[in-house]
């Protein structure tokens, strides 16, 4: 109806959740956000309509299995959150849930949109519409389609049938009031029909996906800069700002900011247990917990005459499939290298790695390490002996591996 064709949730001022479906084969001139809306033929006045600068499909998203049907949209000017005023709608962003909500099975749910209110038939209302349905187990729902309900996935529906989500509504969020707190745990993906008994909705699970989102909302900041006073006409060139504490052997609090979306330390003397020991007294741990985002960054130049970035890291995740979990080495808060945190990339041991910074020689960057978990299946970075050198090379095995026996490793 008036355009609308799907359905999604504003999560930050410049950033919208939906499902890859409803955009994969769209540019950002084929679609506009419209928010503070709720009767497309009678518009709510003061609603915004806000063009796209960018469309990200999740990079997992299978259009025969319809897994990781999840993507982002950034707009190209931000949309702010508003109290209700007079005829003014309010606008509110969703809330995302944390990585630990679990199954929800049993729970009760929300789903809204203006999709089609006679499954099989053309009746898509102008007034936005709810329905309340019902989680279920994904092996209760592996069984109802005869298979193909993965761990990205999350079904709900009543009993009997007679509500659901359908055509329309695609893209849309399924949320749930956890505690005093509305959360959205998943956006409309797909059914076989639509209120049908035996086939009850199905959503991308959010709490899957926080990592690739906070990745693209929640990029690393560059550290800040106090600007002190100097003398007008004398040009002055900051001195070298040299790699500080890059074999952790200080401990915390000495070059390295750190920063945990869930209050751990990153710079440890213990790996708890994991089997395998710093290289020295001291080293790094990103992740190890679910919906986890580990930063750890300081501000270096570069060296111009060893512009190499080498590091000792070792990779141990639960995660059977790549793609959920990822480590990056980060320039400006730019990925320069990435690793995907899953079984088949177990290094089984401290591994060498280097990137080549020859473009950033002579120049003072954010240098940053980052890892990010999805709420499912745990994964650990662990990283050592950061320093500059002149030589690159491929990443191999470090001289002497610790040991290190299983890919599915400890959670902090």
């Amino acid at each position: 109806y008036q355009g609308q064709f799907c359905g999604g949730s504003i999560i930050a001022r410049t950033w919208v959740l939906t499902a890859a479906h409803c955009v994969e084969d769209s540019t950002i001139s084929d679609l506009d956000v419209v928010a503070g809306i709720h009767d497309l033929k009678v518009p709510d006045p003061n609603y915004r309509r806000v063009a796209l600068a960018e469309i990200i499909v999740h990079p997992g998203w299978n259009t025969d299995t319809n897994d990781n049907d999840i993507a982002l949209l950034r707009l190209k000017t931000p949309i702010d959150e508003r109290a209700a005023s007079g005829s003014t709608l309010p606008i509110k962003f969703a809330k995302l849930p944390p990585g630990s909500i679990g199954s929800l099975a049993g729970v009760t749910t929300t789903v809204t949109g203006w999709g089609n209110r006679t499954p099989g038939g053309n009746n898509f209302p102008a007034r936005l519409h709810e329905v309340e349905v019902g989680v279920i187990t994904n092996a209760e729902c592996n069984s109802d389609y005869g298979g193909g309900i993965t761990e990205n996935m999350l079904c709900a529906g009543v009993p009997g049938g007679g509500k659901d989500s359908c055509q329309g509504d695609s893209g849309g969020p399924l949320v749930y009031k956890n505690g005093s707190q509305w959360q959205q745990v998943g956006v409309v993906s797909f059914g076989i029909g639509c209120a049908r008994p035996e086939y009850p909705g199905v959503y991308a699970r959010v709490s899957r996906y926080l990592g690739w989102i906070a990745s693209y909302t929640n990029p690393v900041v560059a550290t800040k800069f106090a600007y002190l006073p100097m003398i007008v006409n004398v040009p002055y060139v900051p001195p070298p700002s040299p790699l500080v504490n890059g074999n952790f052997e200080q401990g915390p609090g000495k070059g390295w900011m750190e920063s945990s979306s869930q209050g751990y330390d990153l710079i440890v003397d213990n790996f708890n247990n994991n089997n395998l020991d710093p290289r020295g007294n001291w080293a790094a741990w990103l992740g190890g917990v679910l919906g986890e985002v580990s930063i750890l960054s300081q501000q270096v130049t570069v060296p111009a005459g060893s512009p190499v970035l080498s590091y000792y890291y070792a990779i141990g995740s639960a995660e059977d499939d790549c793609g959920y979990d990822f480590a990056y080495v980060l320039v400006n808060g730019s990925a320069v290298k990435q690793y995907n945190l899953c079984k088949s990339n177990f290094t089984n041991g401290w591994v060498r790695g280097t990137v080549n910074l020859s473009a950033y020689a002579g120049k003072s960057v954010t240098l940053g390490f980052r890892a990010e978990t999805d709420g499912l299946n745990n994964s650990n970075f662990f990283l050592d002996d950061v320093a500059f050198g002149a030589s690159l090379s491929a990443d191999e095995p470090a001289d002497s591996l610790g040991e290190f026996p299983g890919a599915e490793m400890k959670s902090r």
